[in-house]
């Protein structure tokens, strides 16, 4: 037996050092946004409201980079997911709509790209850092 292994000072010392940093690395991701490399991409994701006119998130961040955000559709209507001038998909009922960017730093205005949707509310700020 080594003697880090009888020193039970030691033991107790590696064990409280093992138990900060799991908690840091919990802390570090406990609601936090996602984070990624420029080179790599993140996925947002919102929902539509089922009756009405708007998203369930009315705001969303990333880091500068490829970013894709995803948009499901539980509504009866047409809706879709569109940033600045880049329109994505538009979907019906059950549906999943797409818009993949590559954005810098700054913020955006994220929509629903059908005729008048936007103009009701279904619109949001993306943040990218």
């Amino acid at each position: 037996m080594s003697r880090l292994n009888r020193n039970p000072m030691v033991h107790g010392l590696l064990l409280v050092v093992l138990a900060a940093v799991v908690a840091a690395a919990l802390a570090g991701s406990v609601g936090a946004a996602p984070r990624v490399d420029a080179a790599k991409s993140v996925t947002l994701s919102l929902t539509a409201n089922k009756t009405l006119f708007k998203f369930n998130k009315k705001q969303l961040s990333a880091r500068a980079g490829k970013i894709t955000i995803t948009m499901h559709n539980p509504a009866d209507l047409h809706h879709g997911i569109a940033v600045g001038s880049k329109k994505g998909t538009v979907v019906g009922t059950g549906g999943t709509a797409r818009v993949t960017v590559t954005l810098k730093t700054g913020t955006y205005t994220y929509y629903c790209p059908v005729d008048g949707h936007r103009g009701f509310g279904m619109k949001g700020t993306l943040t990218v850092k």
